[in-house]
């Protein structure tokens, strides 16, 4: 489903489409979501608008802003204590980059030698030519149960949704789900 500027105007944007075939939902999130689109805005900043269906049968929109947040990035804001991101103690580790936006972290992991993976509702087509990037809602990955043995979500999925609970509750129990017994959800602060 396409949606026209007139409809991104109604949801409070002032953008132009990023014109490509991306902009239909994925058919691998047909079944949770009801269409998924990616846009730039006036500053050129990509965004990714979301509509899902509810289960009282509304809808809910949202808009969320794809970051690019590196490792380098992280260490120097301090989202996570330096324990947290000490890439000698995940080299023999799994990681899963939840709400990997434009997949910079998982890179970054990835050329330190980790087996770094990046999730994202919407990938671009680069990312998704790639088998490091899957292209999925976090809330229904679809991955293998006890697959990795951490997950960092970086200014994402879980900061976007904390005031829905419903939402949340399904997310934490998806991470649960793909992390192997002992592993860990590296939340980082909005």
């Amino acid at each position: 489903m396409r949606r026209s500027r007139a409809t991104l105007l109604l949801l409070g944007l002032c953008s132009s489409i990023v014109s490509n075939a991306a902009e239909k939902t994925p058919p691998c999130l047909s079944h949770v979501l009801k269409s998924v689109s990616a846009y730039k805005d006036e500053n050129g900043l990509r965004h990714v608008s979301v509509v899902r269906p509810e289960q009282n049968g509304t809808e809910t929109a949202k808009i969320y802003q794809r970051t690019n947040r590196g490792l380098r990035m992280l260490k120097e804001m301090h989202y996570y204590p330096d324990e947290l991101l000490d890439v000698a103690a995940l080299k023999n580790k799994r990681v899963l980059d939840l709400g990997t936006g434009d997949g910079q972290f998982a890179d970054d992991l990835r050329a330190a030698g980790v087996q770094a993976e990046g999730l994202d509702i919407h990938l671009s087509a680069e990312q998704k030519a790639s088998p490091h990037f899957f292209e999925r809602d976090a809330a229904h990955t679809g991955l293998k149960s006890e697959t990795y043995d951490v997950i960092y979500s970086n200014v994402s999925v879980f900061a976007y949704e904390r005031n829905n609970p419903v939402l949340m509750k399904s997310l934490l129990a998806e991470a649960g789900r793909i992390l192997k017994p002992g592993g860990r959800l590296r939340i980082s602060p909005t």
